[in-house]
């Protein structure tokens, strides 16, 4: 399975999928568009395993 690419919600967050590694590793990004403050929203790391 591919998971490689940016996926985006409606609500405008999105998240940035690396390429997955022959052992099924992947990393990438995600970054929110909600927030409940006006404090600077950054960007998390993402890691999985498929």
């Amino acid at each position: 399975c591919d998971l490689q690419g940016l996926w985006r919600n409606e609500l405008g967050s999105n998240m940035t999928v690396l390429a997955t590694n022959t052992a099924g590793t992947f990393s990438g990004s995600y970054h929110t568009a909600v927030a409940a403050t006006n404090k600077q929203i950054l960007v998390s790391p993402l890691q999985g395993v498929q």
